[in-house]
């Protein structure tokens, strides 16, 4: 599961640093749990709304590439934006 980790670590990374306006405080924690993944982001607080969207939209969008990338491992994941 180590290859999946590592997966969900760049592919979330490389999408949430083209968002935001502060890339280098792009965190990601990917856990593994008997109920699939887990992925915690942080972002500066600034980028928090940049990341949400309006309405949510784009952070729909980024949950949607995660869990497709996801489905094609055959795994399932939750993807959720830390605060601060």
């Amino acid at each position: 599961m180590a290859d999946a980790t590592e997966l969900y670590n760049n592919l979330t990374g490389t999408i949430l640093r083209s968002i935001v306006g502060y890339p280098d405080h792009v965190e990601i924690e990917v856990k593994n749990t008997s109920a699939g993944t887990s992925i915690t982001a942080r972002v500066h607080p600034d980028d928090t709304g940049r990341v949400i969207g309006k309405s949510g939209a784009t952070i729909e969008a980024v949950r949607a590439v995660i869990e497709f990338a996801a489905g094609r491992q055959g795994d399932a994941v939750a993807f959720e934006l830390a605060d601060g």
